[in-house]
């Protein structure tokens, strides 16, 4: 990423500016579900039966999300890539779709091998009196719902936003590393990050703005590596940490959901549509939604 960025004569790092914008953009986001969240909690009505109350606090959700990704690409005159793909895309679709199964499979391999329930790296069960109409809704229609707003932000706006700067294979790569992590913390798929993970982004960014601007002044080639060093630590350091108290399982789901993020980048540039990332996420959190309900619902 680092030779991305131009010589310091041009007063400009455009990956570093486009860094700085997401990172605020993830804050904001955090900020925007929040608020959202409170006016449709308090709009909402309380006796609408369950069901009724989640599939629309569901249509809100995603309203928010999609009014996020309009907003943004419209302030930085970006296209929403949302043409469907087209005949010759289907290979690529039906990639998005198989391998997020097989993901999910080897997961619930190695979380059975070392004794995690699927569920228990979700945090999510279903009772045993879960009908499949309960299933339904929130194991098939809201997976399916979070994989469009998945790929509006994922891809729409981070995506998209690397690929004015970089080439594409290096900002499929920078959207693997800015956006797996609020989405991978070795618990759940969550897109919206805590407060762990913007102070993770915001000293990340610190780090890499040290390591541009010192490698344009090192004129040693034996201290090259030297202005890298912050942003070396802060990523061995965290991940050394988070290694020592993870769970085998959990360490295992962590890689996969990269992995999904990254087939997710990857299905996004072949097809040139939001659809296939869409469906990748959709798929992968849908087959992770009927494990948990094989594991913990009535027929657990």
């Amino acid at each position: 990423m680092l030779d991305a960025l131009p010589a310091h004569d041009d007063h400009e790092y455009p990956v570093l500016r486009e860094f700085a914008v997401l990172v605020g953009v993830l804050a904001l986001l955090t900020l925007w579900l929040d608020a959202v969240s409170a006016l449709s909690n308090a709009l909402l009505p309380a006796d609408g039966g369950v069901h009724r109350t989640l599939a629309a606090g569901t249509a809100v959700y995603l309203a928010a999300f999609v009014a996020l990704a309009v907003a943004y690409a419209l302030a930085r005159d970006l296209p929403l890539a949302l043409r469907p793909p087209s005949l010759a895309d289907l290979p690529t679709v039906i990639a998005a779709l198989v391998a997020p199964v097989a993901l999910v499979a080897a997961t619930e391999l190695l979380a059975g091998l070392t004794g995690v329930a699927y569920a228990d790296l979700l945090r999510t069960s279903y009772g045993p009196g879960t009908g499949l109409e309960g299933f339904v809704l929130t194991g098939v229609a809201l997976p399916v719902v979070g994989g469009v707003a998945l790929a509006l932000l994922v891809q729409g706006v981070v995506q998209a936003s690397f690929r004015r700067v970089l080439p594409a294979r290096r900002a499929a790569a920078a959207t693997v590393a800015l956006a797996g992590v609020p989405l991978v913390d070795g618990v759940g798929f969550d897109p919206v990050p805590g407060p762990g993970d913007l102070a993770f982004l915001l000293a990340a960014f610190v780090a890499l703005a040290v390591a541009a601007y010192g490698r344009d002044r090192v004129r040693d080639p034996r201290l090259s590596a030297l202005p890298a060093l912050p942003l070396l630590l802060l990523v061995g350091v965290t991940v050394g940490e988070w290694l020592l108290r993870a769970a085998p399982a959990e360490v295992g789901f962590t890689v996969v959901g990269l992995a999904v993020v990254a087939l997710a980048a990857a299905v996004y540039d072949r097809a040139g549509s939001l659809w296939p990332p869409a469906a990748v996420y959709a798929a992968f959190s849908v087959t992770g939604q009927a494990v948990v309900f094989l594991e913990t619902g009535p027929f657990g």
